[in-house]
């Protein structure tokens, strides 16, 4: 039964597919093409979409692939590097690490924060604040040391970078810093020399394109697209780093020991303008610069202004001097110590009865340079304060500088003419009361500070140098001849006796001047401001020290205070330049500053007119070698039975425009010797070791390309070594 109906149904279908009707074969076709022509609008469709992205889309899919598989790195440049006029460098660089995060690699902010704040130090609070922020990138710390920096990178966290970069160091804290100045996490110039010379420090930052992996972690740079960084440029200072340490230590120690406020200090060149040292208290630690109070960063040689006092009689002294108002033998009376001028009281410290010109200056007499300006007249007062800079900006390269107050003679009242012969109802700055007496100390011209020698590429190559610059002829050179032996006077038997060293010839004025009164007319009875100006030797001045001292208490005169203060830095200082004297082996001979006769004055770097009348005065005979308005150097003729029989002056300029230059013969002569006389012939130094040149490369006598580089190996003088160590 189970077998019929199975057979059945076999049968039953078999006639079913018997009888259905055969496929159309069109219709097939149509089909197959109709499919056909579908994937044909697909494939088209996606070409035209695929041209649409590669061509019109095609930087916005390239940006968001780069984005996903590139990171642009920065190449922050190096910032160059700061020296001294000895090569030692005041202003450099270090590794530097900061940390950062992609926040799209961070899976659980809460544990992220704890693992960094664990590793870092930083507060997890602070942490989270900065991940909330809607940047993709964010910084987390700036102050990462090699260390920690270290450990992070090995332990590989997701999307975190330890950046590594540069940060300026100050390898003298404090030292300088007013001067240097400071810069910003950024390593922009904030103020100083870092924010006049910024553009030249600075250098150019570099960039290339680095491939990173899912983990956000940079694993290679694309090649090709690097653009490298260009280092910034050094600068080289006029600044003697020794002798910069001695005046920031005697000017903190008087400051503390006199209970003062502050002061300032200054050491130059006379004969060129060169600041070899300039110091204000209070200082601060640069390194630490955003940690300090903002007042202390103040270049106070050249922002802070003050009524002079007796410094400022040296207008008077001129004036009278070339008007011949009082002539050798005669005397003005003093007045026994007080004096009716315009209604106003003058007085002396002293009762003083008939008094010479150089006796009047000796003694610093208030009532003496009263009349004496009063008979000078005002014009005269003026146009002598005036040539001698006061009123007017010095130049000088650095920032913040101020001109003091001067008025015009038709804003004087009647007693103006007075307060003004003793430094009163007149602002000045350090740097102009230092340049004053430069003038006077180098045969009468003024000359503009500098603390820039030169600019240099980051290999050591020149770009520019700074040359002296003679502003303008103050006075005649006999008129400072008068103006230093009555300075003498001072020093060895008036106000400044406090400076005198045995056996150092010094030129030198004090000053003792009242503060104002704060918020009303009227002078302090106890609030001072004590300074003292001198230069030495006095007949052939090499350095000039300034020092002034801010609310000295009790004792506030600048013979007390100030004087003392000079004394102790010329001592130190004279340790650090003096070397023992060497006899010339032969008659001719070519003699540095040290080896020179007593009776000879230095020469090198006066105007050729100042040396003629040294040298007039000195009976010396003379003659010049090459032309020009500036003695390069001076060269000893040595008779049979004369240690001098003549000089040879060798006459050039400060900026040469030779294509060539001689090179002088520099064996024996200090560093500091070496470098002047290659320095005004444009030539480049290159230094190895140091003390005095034992081995020069070229030799005497070989001419070389102006600012090519002259090879100096210097093997130290013991004494100074001890020193200076």
């Amino acid at each position: 039964m189970k077998k019929s109906s199975l057979y059945q149904k076999t049968k039953s279908r078999s006639k079913q597919a018997a009888g259905r009707k055969p496929v159309n074969a069109g219709m097939q076709y149509w089909r197959i093409h109709f499919f056909k022509y579908i994937l044909s609008a697909v494939a088209f469709g996606l070409f035209l979409r695929l041209i649409h992205i590669q061509i019109f889309q095609n930087e916005k899919f390239e940006a968001m692939a780069n984005e996903q598989y590139n990171r642009v790195s920065a190449q922050k440049a190096p910032r160059g590097i700061i020296y001294d006029r000895n090569n030692v460098a005041l202003a450099m660089n270090r590794p530097h690490y900061s940390l950062g995060v992609y926040k799209r690699a961070i899976k659980d902010v809460r544990r992220f924060s704890n693992k960094i704040a664990n590793l870092t130090g930083v507060d997890k609070y602070k942490i989270v604040h900065q991940l909330n922020k809607r940047s993709k990138y964010v910084q987390l710390t700036r102050d990462l040391d090699e260390e920690t920096a270290k450990i992070i990178e090995a332990l590989h966290i997701p999307g975190v970078q330890v950046h590594r970069s540069l940060e300026r160091l100050y390898p003298f804290d404090s030292k300088l810093s007013q001067i240097l100045g400071f810069v910003d996490v950024d390593g922009k110039g904030i103020s100083g020399l870092e924010m006049k010379f910024d553009d030249q420090l600075k250098g150019h930052d570099g960039w290339e394109i680095v491939q990173k992996d899912a983990r956000g972690r940079n694993v290679m740079p694309v090649k090709g697209l690097t653009q490298k960084s260009k280092n910034g440029n050094n600068i080289v200072l006029t600044i003697h780093n020794v002798y910069q340490g001695i005046i920031e230590e005697e000017l903190a120690a008087t400051v503390a020991h006199r209970n003062a406020r502050g002061g300032i200090a200054l050491v130059t060149n006379p004969a060129t303008g060169e600041i070899l040292s300039m110091a204000s208290v209070p200082t601060y630690n640069a390194n630490q610069a955003s940690k300090t109070n903002p007042a202390s960063w103040r270049i106070r040689a050249i922002t802070d202004i003050f009524e002079p006092g007796s410094t400022f009689k040296i207008i008077t002294m001129m004036a009278g001097l070339e008007n011949d108002i009082l002539p050798p033998g005669k005397k003005m009376d003093c007045k026994n110590g007080q004096y009716s001028f315009s209604g106003e009281l003058i007085t002396d410290t002293a009762k003083f009865g008939e008094l010479t010109f150089t006796e009047i200056f000796k003694n610093s007499s208030n009532i003496g340079t009263a009349q004496l300006a009063a008979k000078i007249g005002r014009r005269n007062i003026f146009k002598t304060a005036r040539s001698f800079g006061f009123g007017n900006l010095t130049g000088i390269e650095l920032p913040g500088e101020v001109g003091g107050i001067f008025k015009n003679p038709a804003e004087w009242s009647n007693f103006t003419i007075a307060a003004i012969s003793y430094g009163y109802e007149v602002a000045v700055t350090g740097i102009q009361m230092a340049m004053a007496y430069g003038a006077i100390a180098n045969g009468g011209m003024l000359m503009k500070p500098s603390i820039i020698k030169e600019i240099q590429t980051p290999a050591g190559e020149s770009i520019h140098k700074f040359y002296p610059q003679i502003i303008r002829q103050v006075m005649d050179p006999n008129v400072a001849q008068k103006m230093t032996d009555i300075l003498k006077e001072v020093v060895e038997d008036g106000t400044g006796t406090n400076a005198k060293i045995a056996g150092l010839s010094m030129a030198g004025k004090t000053g003792t001047a009242q503060k104002p009164l704060e918020g009303k007319s009227g002078y302090s009875k106890v609030r001072f401001i004590a300074s003292f100006a001198a230069y030495y030797p006095a007949e052939q001045p090499q350095y000039l020290v300034y020092v002034s001292i801010d609310e000295p208490f009790p004792i506030h005169s600048g013979g007390g205070v100030a004087a003392p203060t000079v004394k102790r830095i010329i001592e130190k200082m004279r340790n650090v330049h003096t070397l023992p004297r060497q006899e010339a082996p032969q008659q001719y001979t070519q003699t540095s500053q040290n080896e020179m006769p007593d009776r000879l004055p230095e020469l090198s770097g006066r105007h050729k007119d100042t040396a003629m009348q040294l040298l007039d005065e000195h009976k010396i005979a003379y003659e010049f070698q090459g032309s020009g308005q500036m003695v390069l150097e001076q060269i000893i003729v040595s008779g049979q039975n004369k240690p001098v029989e003549k000089v040879i002056l060798v006459l050039g300029d400060f900026e040469t425009d030779s294509k060539y230059q001689e090179v002088p013969d520099l064996i024996g002569l200090s560093l500091r010797e070496a470098i002047a006389k290659l320095s005004v012939r444009g030539i480049q130094i290159k230094i190895i070791g140091n003390g005095k040149v034992v081995k020069q490369t070229p030799v005497a006598g070989e001419k070389i390309k102006v600012d090519a580089s002259c090879y100096l190996e210097c093997a130290p003088a013991q004494s100074l070594v001890s020193l200076i160590n």
